[in-house]
């Protein structure tokens, strides 16, 4: 069995069409799990929950990155939480092995 890996990223929007972008092409790739989404309109900001080895989780993030970029400009973002960017947190955390 390959060691499982989390990651929850952070993502500067709640744009429910981006974020629907994002989990549609994360469900096509295999191995990847997204264990949860959420989105929080007043910090204007989605955490989208990771999980996955060594070769689907890269995959995952590489989309939600490449939908960000995309799709997200940050000279106009609102929202109360401090940003870096379209994409600002994605630690990676091993579950075992």
């Amino acid at each position: 069995m390959k060691p499982i890996i989390q990651s929850a990223i952070n993502i500067s929007t709640s744009d429910s069409k981006v974020v629907r972008d994002m989990v549609n092409r994360l469900s096509l790739i295999p191995g990847l799990i997204m264990a949860d989404a959420s989105s929080d309109v007043d910090h204007n900001r989605t955490v989208i929950s990771l999980l996955g080895n060594e070769k689907s989780l890269p995959g995952g993030v590489r989309v939600i990155f490449e939908i960000a970029l995309q799709t997200i400009d940050i000279s106009h973002h609102q929202g109360e939480h401090p940003r870096m960017g379209a994409v600002d947190v994605v630690p990676f955390t091993p579950w075992g092995g």
